[in-house]
């Protein structure tokens, strides 16, 4: 598959590799989910945000509100395996795309390591530049701001944000607050700090401490900034 993307590629060479990435001899993404190819488990569904890469795999997949990528898989003839051409395009044209992704392994899930997968179809999907082979100019630069715009989305039956909500430094405190509430032990931010990757806001840590000086309690929370829904990272002991 002829899309492997190198360290200090330019902007011009990388969006003339992203948009060459195509099927040569490998199976169409309808087959993906039926073939007998060298996959390792059958198709699932994954809600992530896909973008391309400097480097190889050159197309991965974020998996929203965890600290998982998978590789979209390159193969070489028979065993390649492009993603639908609809997806290839918008990567092409500088956007981060979030979506519900069928997908199938072509590795085991490794802790530690990037798992390869190879991509059935894609759905609800919404998109949002990357910025990656067309940087912000100089006066559009993240961060002039006092908190990153949150990025528009659908919302899901699932999500902790509701429809007229928004995922700002109130909302997190908020969540992390009921997520670590105890209530012989009452709790006050100590930090809220909003993270971006690729210019793109994904969500707040928050960290909680006692109101009153005490050995332990509290915690470090991760709200994403899409769904809304707390994780606990760390416990205070």
């Amino acid at each position: 598959m002829s899309r492997h993307l190198r360290v200090l590629v330019t902007p011009v060479v990388l969006v003339t590799l992203l948009c060459a990435f195509q099927q040569q001899g490998g199976m169409k993404p309808e087959d993906v989910c039926t073939s007998h190819g060298v996959f390792v488990g059958p198709c699932f569904t994954i809600h992530g945000r896909m973008y391309g890469a400097n480097g190889s795999p050159s197309y991965r997949i974020w998996i929203v509100g965890s600290n998982r990528i998978y590789g979209v898989h390159e193969g070489i003839g028979e065993t390649a395996c492009s993603p639908p051409a609809m997806l290839d395009s918008l990567i092409g044209e500088d956007k981060l795309i979030y979506a519900d992704f069928v997908v199938r392994p072509v590795t085991p899930d490794t802790p530690g390591l990037m798992r390869m997968v190879c991509v059935a179809s894609a759905s609800h999907i919404v998109t949002s530049p990357a910025y990656f082979i067309h940087p912000r100019g100089a006066g559009e630069a993240p961060g002039s701001g006092s908190a990153p715009t949150p990025r528009p989305s659908p919302l899901r039956p699932d999500w902790c944000v509701g429809p007229n909500e928004t995922v700002d430094s109130a909302f997190a405190v908020a969540q992390a607050t009921n997520v670590l509430r105890d209530t012989l032990l009452p709790l006050e931010p100590h930090s809220v700090r909003p993270v971006e990757d690729l210019s793109v806001f994904e969500g707040f840590l928050v960290s909680l401490l006692p109101t009153r000086p005490i050995l332990g309690g509290g915690g470090l929370v991760w709200v994403d900034g899409e769904t809304g829904c707390p994780i606990v990272v760390k416990r205070y002991e």
